[in-house]
């Protein structure tokens, strides 16, 4: 986790050389510019804090080469400012270094805090798939089972009732080779003998009373759901 963090951060954003090396100053042939400097007052940049006036010597200053000929035909004064020039530029890129250093652990905090919270809401929103998942298959078998209750409610008061349901889940059977069958299948763990030896047909009433029951819990489940999506979008925003 800690190297996939630092590769974000250091690597993709800020790509860096993979080794500094020093510029060879006598081939770039450049020199300093002896008359830039010396029109610079320094007294007013310190005063002023002019960095830009600064930074225009820089490059200067760093890259050129100072050779021999330029002791011998300078005098000390121009020495002593190149100095104190660079003297003030260390200073400055120092100040740089520090700064840049205490934003990258600010961001470095932050990234770390996101990312966190990132890998937490998808793993909030992996769950609230796979709960609604089994939410739409557990939906999709009540409805089944009330497309069930609701035929045997159109049938006349008085007709006799042969449909068996099934005692471990909501299923339905129009006899009972259908459900030591479905017994078989799905719950082997049960004594089919024991559970059904003699009928036990449900009344209009009785079935009119899961079937409202099946319809209460149906439309419990979904405004849970609802709520729950609706929360998990209030966060997100």
């Amino acid at each position: 986790m800690r190297d996939s963090l630092e590769s974000l951060f250091a690597k993709e954003y800020i790509p860096l050389q993979s080794q500094f090396l020093f510029k060879d100053r006598a081939a770039s042939g450049e020199r300093i510019n002896w008359r830039q400097l010396m029109n610079v007052d320094l007294d007013r940049v310190v005063k002023e804090i002019d960095l830009p006036t600064l930074e225009t010597l820089l490059s200067n200053i760093t890259f050129a080469s100072l050779e021999r000929d330029d002791i011998d035909r300078l005098g000390d004064s121009h020495f002593l400012k190149l100095f104190r020039v660079a003297q003030m530029t260390i200073e400055y890129l120092l100040y740089t270094q520090d700064y840049f250093q205490s934003v990258n652990k600010v961001l470095d905090t932050k990234g770390r805090e996101w990312h966190s919270q990132a890998r937490e809401l998808e793993g909030r929103l992996r769950a609230k798939a796979e709960e609604l998942k089994l939410l739409k298959k557990e939906l999709k078998i009540k409805q089944k089972t009330l497309g069930t209750y609701e035929y045997l409610m159109r049938l006349p008061p008085d007709q006799e009732q042969n449909v068996i349901k099934c005692r471990h889940c909501t299923k339905f059977f129009l006899s009972k080779s259908y459900l030591q069958k479905h017994y078989q299948r799905h719950h082997p763990q049960a004594d089919f003998f024991k559970e059904y030896q003699e009928d036990h047909p449900n009344s209009q009433a009785q079935q009119q009373n899961q079937a409202l029951e099946m319809q209460a819990t149906v439309n419990q489940r979904l405004e849970q759901m609802a709520h729950s999506m609706a929360e998990e979008r209030e966060a997100k925003s």
